[in-house]
């Protein structure tokens, strides 16, 4: 098992309306909470310049940065530019629309794109990596899952993926073959916990069912993201400080 450091970080989708009342005060916070690294979602209304100045004050690192697909396809060049000024190493594609991921043929483009983004994006310095969610791994009527398509259909050395366990066990989904299956080519993953009951939803890590004690040792990727996409008590940094309270004790 690693040791505790720099690879344990957290997504700031799990704060973001606090980001855009106090940026600098979210960032001290999640700073006090021993978080080493961040990733972005959005810049809460600020320059990537000014990220840059609180994230080196607060010794945070940038892991990555989640950019929508329209963001990529419109303007490349404009994201790696602010990639660059934050100094994160990966930019993520949190998802795409529905309407681009309903058949085999939408799939089959989609990877001929993340193809041409993820040369791009090599190109620069940069790196690419698909998120998902847990509707790639819905059956096509061709068979397989558009996740196959993704894994099959995509550049090892141009597209990498960063799982979400959390969306992968909602999904059906056996997380020991996952990682099995994508090997080096996952080099992030997201970690945050489910609840039991009829009503599964998000837990912070350790105070739900998903087994842990399993996973965690197979996780060697670059880095561990905290994400807490809601928090049941209102209160987000409460759940991120229960997260890595918890990875804290197993590592």
């Amino acid at each position: 098992m690693r040791e505790l450091h720099e690879e344990i970080a957290v997504q700031l989708y799990s704060v973001r309306q606090l980001l855009v009342d106090d940026l600098e005060g979210c960032l001290a916070r999640v700073a006090e909470l021993g978080y080493r690294g961040v990733e972005l979602a959005g810049w809460a209304n600020r320059k990537p310049e000014r990220w840059s100045d609180l994230l080196l004050q607060y010794h945070l690192t940038p892991v990555g940065m989640h950019v929508s697909h329209q963001q990529l396809d419109e303007n490349v060049e404009r994201v790696i530019a602010e990639a660059s000024v934050i100094g994160a190493p990966v930019i993520v594609i949190p998802a795409v629309p529905a309407e681009m991921r309903k058949t085999e043929d939408d799939w089959k483009r989609l990877t001929v794109w993340l193809n041409r983004i993820g040369e791009q994006v090599r190109q620069a310095g940069k790196r690419l990596a698909y998120h998902n969610h847990w509707f790639e791994f819905d059956s096509l009527a061709e068979g397989g899952t558009g996740f196959d398509r993704l894994v099959s259909l995509t550049d090892p050395s141009l597209v990498e993926f960063e799982v979400d366990l959390y969306w992968a066990a909602w999904a059906g989904q056996s997380v020991p073959a996952l990682v099995s299956r994508l090997g080096r080519r996952m080099t992030l993953c997201h970690l945050k916990d489910m609840t039991g009951g009829e009503r599964r939803t998000f837990a912070p890590v350790g105070q739900g069912i998903l087994p842990w004690r399993e996973w965690l040792p197979l996780l060697d990727v670059e880095s561990w993201i905290v994400e807490q996409d809601e928090c049941a008590d209102g209160d987000p940094f409460t759940c991120i400080e229960a997260s890595i309270r918890y990875l804290s004790s197993k590592t």
